[in-house]
């Protein structure tokens, strides 16, 4: 091959059945495996018909060859940023075979998904609301804007004023319909005790800071089909599972 750019044909270059060298750039070789593991991570299932996707693909790795091949003769494998991102991908490389065996060896059953699915929907209830809230840093602020709200100050007015929740904070507060599957528990524990208007008598404590609260309205909750939901559960068990698995291994480890 005379140039970077010139496309290169498979059915010009059989693999050497000796080395599973499709074709040599500069005297190294370029693999089967190599241009198959490449399509696989592509997507293409079907790399029987020696067709476009097997040329584009070695042509690909021909191209990348080359600057890997002047990269290294410049000197850049050698470079300390260049050699802990090699060391990185090769261990990202590693685990991410060992998940996978992992869990084909303890595949998630449908049962476990199931279960998954019925305690979320328990835990959520069958409700969902409309409101308004107000947060702020502190317990104290929040007080305040308790008192502000008695003495008749629109709560709208005081969200705009006062709120660090840049998201509803220039709408006064509003939060529209919000589904208790993506709540925070003290905050969904909080618009459950109010009715329509009602207004949280305390402040409300959650990671983010306090909040006042305010339900406008309710309505049933049309939790979404198991079907619809499967492929998150699926992914957030599997999250469980490495999980679990990276805490049994520190309890094993010595870590200095």
């Amino acid at each position: 091959m005379n140039s970077a750019n010139a496309a290169y044909s498979l059915k010009a270059a059989p693999a050497d059945a000796a080395t599973d060298a499709v074709v040599k750039v500069n005297g190294r070789p370029i693999l089967q495996s190599r241009i198959d593991f490449l399509l696989k991570s592509r997507g293409v299932q079907d790399q029987s018909d020696g067709g476009e996707n097997l040329n584009q693909a070695l042509n690909m790795l021909i191209s990348q060859e080359l600057l890997y091949q002047e990269a290294v003769k410049l000197g850049y494998e050698t470079k300390p940023d260049v050699a802990t991102r090699i060391e990185i991908n090769k261990e990202e490389a590693v685990i991410d075979a060992y998940l996978w065996d992992c869990a084909q060896s303890r595949p998630i059953g449908e049962d476990k998904v199931i279960e998954a699915y019925e305690y979320q929907k328990a835990l959520f209830g069958d409700k969902e609301y409309k409101a308004h809230h107000i947060l702020v840093d502190t317990e104290d602020e929040a007080t305040q804007i308790l008192g502000e709200l008695e003495k008749g100050t629109g709560f709208e007015e005081l969200a705009i004023e006062h709120s660090v929740d840049g998201g509803s904070k220039f709408r006064g507060g509003d939060l529209d319909w919000m589904s208790p599957l993506y709540d925070l528990p003290q905050f969904h524990d909080a618009m459950k005790k109010l009715g329509k208007g009602e207004v949280t008598q305390t402040p409300v404590q959650s990671e983010y800071g306090w909040h006042i609260i305010r339900v406008d309205d309710e309505r049933p909750l049309a939790f979404p089909a198991l079907e619809e939901v499967k492929p998150k559960i699926y992914t957030h068990l599997q999250r469980q599972a490495v999980d679990a698995l990276i805490a049994e291994l520190r309890a094993k480890a010595e870590i200095e």
